[in-house]
């Protein structure tokens, strides 16, 4: 009887340590995954906060490159110009808006955008051509104490007739100066050298404003309104002149005419000649 108790107790012994085992399995069991939730959810957060951060990355690039555009004003080649030689059709169509964007925010890209852009032809550029169109490769451009220096390949320039290379270098001038107003010319070099001519024009100074007014006969017609303006300056000292003279007992030339000169004992042009 004894030893039956003694085996009984043993077997419940054996039980109880089996289900205290089991017991501590399971809490164990759930703490590990109540620590893997938690890992999960930092990764999330930690996952979140990358994106976040390479969202944030993405949005000021996106405002870097829209604060690097600008504003352009290009010209082009005059096509009826080209076809009918008429001096007084517009050899360029200038100014020619357009919204250019850098390889980078410096003014050497810049400058090298508005070139690039040429190649094309805008619709809003109507009878426009370009010459500036890839036949001639540019190498680089930068800028050299104020002077936009565009540098060009000698290898295709005899592909270029004298027109062509005229307004080769006038469509560029002109787009440039027309864009930047803190720069003052344009100068062309070939392979890196400074040079005298590029293929029969005269390129050993900057090209500025004034050469490429000169160029569009803008320097012309500024002249002959300033000559007009002297003349009508001139005729109206005269008059005062005259007026003075009338006054002062000079001859004018209607006295003269009238022969009141002689009446008034003063010496006309002729007298005075003699």
């Amino acid at each position: 009887m004894l030893k039956k108790n003694s085996n009984l107790k043993r077997t419940l012994a054996v039980l109880l340590a089996l289900a205290m085992t089991l017991a501590f399995a399971g809490c164990a069991s759930s703490t590990g995954s109540g620590s893997d939730q938690s890992s999960v959810s930092d990764r999330s957060a930690l996952s979140g906060e990358v994106n976040g951060a390479s969202g944030s990355s993405s949005a000021e690039s996106e405002t870097a490159d829209k604060a690097q555009s600008f504003q352009a004003m290009l010209s082009y080649v005059n096509y009826n110009y080209i076809e009918t030689g008429d001096e007084s059709q517009p050899k360029l169509i200038r100014k020619i808006n357009a919204q250019l964007t850098p390889k980078a925010n410096s003014e050497s890209s810049k400058v090298e955008a508005v070139v690039d852009a040429l190649a094309s032809v805008p619709e809003s550029a109507k009878g426009g051509e370009s010459v500036v169109d890839g036949r001639v490769d540019i190498n680089f451009v930068k800028i050299s104490g104020g002077t936009a220096v565009v540098d060009v390949a000698s290898s295709n320039l005899d592909s270029l007739s004298e027109m062509d290379e005229q307004f080769f270098i006038y469509q560029i001038s002109d787009s440039v100066l027309n864009t930047f107003s803190d720069i003052k010319g344009v100068r062309f070099t070939v392979d890196g050298t400074n040079t005298d001519v590029l293929v029969s024009m005269d390129i050993s100074q900057p090209f500025d404003r004034a050469a490429v007014s000169e160029f569009l006969n803008e320097k012309a017609d500024s002249a002959e309104a300033a000559e007009a303006s002297s003349s009508a300056e001139s005729g109206a000292v005269s008059a005062a002149g005259t007026s003075d003279q009338t006054q002062t007992g000079v001859v004018n030339d209607d006295q003269t005419a009238s022969g009141s000169a002689s009446g008034s004992g003063v010496v006309d042009d002729d007298a005075q000649q003699q």
